[in-house]
């Protein structure tokens, strides 16, 4: 159990495989692009065997190989995962977020350790 300085104590902070000198990476299963189409639009309609047209859409992907999922993410989801080269850690990618979109350093370090634990709990990344 970890104290923080307000007193209070933060118990999870011990399970939590990512803190701020993590270096998060992607996984070499991992692939990321950027479709004109809406792959997930066009399988929903076969899927329910509907005849809409198919109008261009742009979608950002993940593809993650190892299991075949494939997940639609938005632009600022790309941004932060375009980070992940292996070489800064958490702390970095938090303080070039924050200066970027002119927001509080502790809350977007606190957001990042959020999303990369996230990511990391789900097979994208490796710390």
């Amino acid at each position: 159990m970890k104290m923080l300085a307000s007193g209070n104590t933060d118990t999870n902070v011990n399970n939590k495989a990512v803190n701020q000198k993590s270096v998060p990476r992607l996984k070499n299963s991992i692939t990321t692009d950027s479709l004109r189409f809406n792959i997930f639009a066009i399988v929903d309609n076969l899927n329910n065997n509907v005849n809409k047209v198919a109008h261009p859409e742009p979608v950002t992907i993940i593809f993650n190989s190892a299991s075949g999922q494939v997940l639609s993410v938005n632009p600022l989801v790309m941004e932060i995962l375009s980070l992940c080269d292996g070489k800064i850690n958490v702390r970095q990618i938090a303080y070039t977020l924050s200066q970027k979109y002119e927001a509080p350093f502790q809350k977007v370090e606190t957001d990042c350790i959020s999303f990369f634990e996230t990511f990391y709990k789900q097979g994208y990344i490796s710390i």
